[in-house]
């Protein structure tokens, strides 16, 4: 049925489509659905009503059942077997990732940082120092006649520098992998909840199956 959406007009909750079935699996007594029906029906007309201080007292009544009462708005239902409702699927799938984006976030940020860190060694290795005073002149070469290679300090820096920017690029293609392992968990993770949804669906519909087919053969035999 519909729900109610004008302002001081009660809203509608449902039992949670999976919720008889999963009371059943779990061999608990079944709940009085007409009771909690009313009950919680009573609730939702006191809070239409900003009559507050009775809808608690309503709502501690159907805790007292053993029932669980969802208000997010658009999912509003109650059941009694413990977080086995479709209805909480959406806020959970939400914050699983919310907290992962947020541990992606921080690990980008981290390698990001790092990156820096590498790029910000290597400028400042890579900074020409100033021009310095000419020195006076050079003492007489050795007896060996072997004079030191000017270029050696040269040669060094480049490969410093040359050092520097290859770990800044080993950085970036281990930010790149963490990445994309991270993408790879969080698809097995959402495909792993979606079979056992599924696994969980086709065992329900396979219940009211067959309790549809008891319900009839039973039917047949009091008409018989």
């Amino acid at each position: 049925g519909a729900r109610g959406g004008g302002a001081g007009e009660p809203i509608a909750y449902y039992r949670d489509p999976d919720d008889a079935y999963f009371e059943k699996l779990a061999k608990l007594p079944p709940v009085d659905e007409a009771a909690v029906d009313a009950l919680v029906a009573e609730r939702s007309r006191l809070r239409a009503a900003f009559e507050y201080d009775a809808a608690d007292a309503v709502k501690a009544q159907i805790l007292a059942l053993g029932v669980t009462v969802v208000d997010v708005r658009g999912q509003e239902a109650w059941y009694v077997t413990p977080r086995h409702s479709r209805t909480l699927e959406a806020a959970e799938a939400a914050e699983v990732g919310a907290e992962r984006a947020a541990k992606a976030e921080e690990a980008q940020l981290a390698a990001r940082a790092k990156v820096e860190e590498e790029r910000g060694v290597a400028k400042a290795r890579a900074v020409k120092p100033e021009k310095a005073v000419s020195p006076p002149a050079a003492p007489p070469p050795p007896a060996s006649g072997k004079v030191p290679a000017p270029q050696a300090d040269v040669r060094e820096n480049a490969q410093q520098i040359e050092a520097a920017v290859t770990g800044a690029v080993d950085v970036i293609w281990a930010v790149g992998a963490l990445f994309k392992e991270k993408q790879e968990e969080r698809a097995a993770e959402e495909k792993r909840r979606a079979e056992e949804r599924a696994v969980a669906r086709a065992k329900a519909a396979e219940e009211r199956a067959k309790e549809a087919e008891e319900e009839a053969a039973a039917e047949a035999a009091a008409a018989a």
